[in-house]
């Protein structure tokens, strides 16, 4: 369900990248007169304040398959950040709530 050449938080590639992907693959289905349209989304911030365990809840009881809901939870949880002042890092410290910001994770979790 995911375009092969996304591009979000993988190494190298950048909204340019993405951009003359989408362009070449336009062109390309235009030129045996098909018709083209794309459907984007902004999901910035949707998973700004999930909950792992609500959410890990909330897909076993959708009928998710128990493998799927497992890496999410892997994904999500046992996470930490650390806070750097004056170039010196602090304690790392729990993140229990959240996607990583830029995460390819945001457009599945939209998906399921």
């Amino acid at each position: 369900m995911l375009n092969p050449n996304q591009c979000g938080s993988l190494p190298g590639l950048s909204t340019y990248d993405a951009v003359l992907t989408l362009f070449n693959d336009v062109k390309t289905l235009q030129r045996p007169r098909l018709k083209v349209s794309s459907l984007f989304l902004d999901i910035k911030a949707w998973f700004n304040n999930v909950d792992n365990s609500t959410l890990t809840r909330i897909l076993r009881e959708s009928g998710i398959p128990r493998y799927l809901v497992s890496w999410v939870s892997s994904f999500l949880g046992e996470r930490s950040c650390t806070l750097v002042f004056q170039g010196a890092p602090g304690t790392p410290a729990p993140v229990n709530v959240g996607a990583p910001q830029g995460s390819p994770i945001s457009p599945l979790l939209f998906l399921l």
